[in-house]
């Protein structure tokens, strides 16, 4: 697999995958897209590729660590981030909040809370963000909405109240919010 050059995508799912063979996914020189749903990940290994030119990663169910937020946090050409169901603490945010392009972040049914705000409105570039099934309430929404950037917010199954949610919405009719 390793002689395959023009490899754009790869899916590992339900596996653990070593710092050692992730590191080899730096022979694929157009490589994109990550996804390493339900799959063991080391922050070394995912360190070693965050020069790679990948744009989308999913880390679906999966458990993750502060190290691996630092590693993410250094992959400066990553547009989306799927992090679905994922094991963390919300305040490892901080780690990514300064990545130059990220546009898309999805943290449903993860830790997020009202004080993580903070960590996404210092995004520059966040357009989608989704925090469905998360403990987001309305101090966190009234936080979100101002991103001067964002343009799509999901927050169906969290905290957040219809009448927060209404108030916002007019407050902000460029800001789409699916309650």
């Amino acid at each position: 697999m390793l002689n395959c050059v023009n490899v754009r995508s790869i899916h590992i799912k339900g596996t653990s995958i070593s710092d050692v063979s992730l590191k080899k996914l730096t022979t694929f020189k157009k490589l994109d897209y990550l996804s390493l749903e339900k799959t063991k990940i080391g922050a070394a290994g995912l360190e070693a590729i965050s020069g790679a030119p990948i744009q989308h990663v999913a880390m679906e169910d999966c458990e993750l660590s502060e190290d691996l937020f630092r590693a993410l946090g250094k992959m400066t050409t990553l547009e989306e981030l799927w992090l679905d169901r994922a094991t963390m603490k919300a305040d490892w945010l901080k780690h990514i909040s300064a990545l130059p392009k990220l546009r898309q972040l999805n943290l449903r049914d993860t830790s997020f809370d009202d004080a993580a705000a903070k960590y996404l409105t210092a995004m520059p570039k966040l357009q989608s963000l989704t925090l469905q099934d998360t403990m987001l309430g309305d101090a966190g929404l009234q936080e979100l909405v101002k991103h001067p950037t964002l343009k799509v917010l999901y927050v169906s199954g969290s905290k957040v109240t219809e009448e927060a949610c209404k108030k916002a919405r007019k407050e902000h009719p460029n800001l789409t919010i699916q309650y």
